[in-house]
């Protein structure tokens, strides 16, 4: 049955950095998962007109840092907008957005 086949996935120890993770905020949830350059976001649900289930939401490179990357994210307006993110100490990702008057506001999206 399809119960027993869950199970025995979820006993076999998986290395963090090779899975998918749900994050979301209030308005928008997405799977995480890890690319050769970093991650890929897919939306997975959303309150929001603007993006719809299964596109991807934006794609996270590497940088020197291990935390920080650099981001392409769909913005309201529904263009790649290219910023920078990061996991905070929290294990949240952030993402650094730009508002109408050109200041910096973060999309925070907790992990799941």
């Amino acid at each position: 049955s399809v119960t027993a086949t869950e199970e025995s996935k979820q006993q076999v120890p998986a290395k963090n950095t090779d899975r998918a993770h749900a994050y979301k905020n209030k308005e928008l949830s997405f799977l995480l998962i890890p690319s050769a350059e970093g991650y890929q976001a897919y939306i997975s649900d959303s309150k929001l007109p603007e993006f719809k289930k299964g596109e991807v939401l934006g794609n996270l490179r590497k940088t020197s840092l291990p935390n920080v990357f650099r981001v392409s994210w769909k913005n309201r307006e529904g263009k790649q907008e290219d910023t920078t993110g990061y996991f905070n100490e929290k294990g949240s990702l952030v993402i650094d957005v730009q508002d109408k008057n050109g200041e910096i506001k973060t999309l925070v999206f907790v992990k799941e």
